[in-house]
């Protein structure tokens, strides 16, 4: 049998494969300060909850007791996420918040009307937590250039 060669040629514009994991959601059934609350994610998970869309916040509510009430998230003044990052395009505010009136009152509490801003180190309450982050934990193959591909099979 004679040698044959195939050649493939493979031209390639932009190739882009990206998939983002969603955050893990710990409830943590400890009344603490928003300050001991990060503190104490921090340690031992990522950090306080951060919500970036509406199925997140899903999955934060389903991790709940049944009879929670208040816990604290990670929003704090100027409302950015405990790790620093802004209010994505999606919020959850309980109407009339945040209400701006006192400066203590610059940490979030989740209730079951939505985000509240309320006083960081006058009241306790458990608190959610997450593992990873969504912003970062993301695997991303691309080529922004052509790819020419010579593949040479010699079939004997």
């Amino acid at each position: 049998m004679s040698p044959t060669t195939f050649t493939l040629l493979l031209l390639s514009d932009v190739f882009a494969l990206s998939y983002a994991q969603s955050p893990i959601y710990h409830y943590v059934n400890r009344n603490v300060t928003w300050y001991e609350a990060q503190s104490t994610c921090r340690e031992m998970f990522t950090d306080l909850a951060t919500v970036y869309s509406k199925s997140d916040m899903d999955r934060l509510i389903q991790v709940l007791p049944d009879d929670s009430d208040s816990v604290w998230i990670g929003l704090r003044r100027s409302w950015v996420w405990s790790s620093g990052e802004v209010v994505s395009a999606y919020s959850n505010w309980k109407p009339s918040n945040p209400n701006e009136g006192s400066a203590q009152a610059s940490c979030a509490v989740l209730t079951s009307e939505g985000w509240q801003d309320w006083y960081c180190l006058t009241y306790t309450y458990p608190f959610v937590c997450y593992n990873g982050n969504p912003s970062t934990d993301i695997c991303t193959l691309v080529s922004t250039h052509y790819l020419l591909v010579f593949i040479f099979l010699t079939l004997s």
